[in-house]
């Protein structure tokens, strides 16, 4: 499953791009990141104030809020 951050002035074409590739889960408990995870990493510790402001999705359509997303990574190798 791959994960997509939209930020507020994303189109949802904008997921195509890799600086909006959280990273792929490969099912086999590691989750590889893509460009997007340092932007989503900096949020998270750095910029609060827009945490509320992005979207995730997966590759099948679906939304998350930040903390559904940071579940879904629960137990996973996180690998660059």
């Amino acid at each position: 499953m791959t994960y997509f951050i939209l930020f507020p002035d994303d189109t949802p074409e904008a997921c195509k791009l890799d600086t909006n590739i959280l990273g792929e889960d490969t099912g086999f408990g590691t989750f590889w990141t893509g460009t997007g995870f340092k932007a989503f990493k900096k949020i998270i510790d750095e910029q609060h104030d827009i945490i509320n402001h992005i979207t995730i999705l997966d590759d099948q359509g679906r939304r998350y809020e930040v903390d559904q997303f940071l579940n879904c990574l629960k137990g996973l190798r996180i690998r660059q």
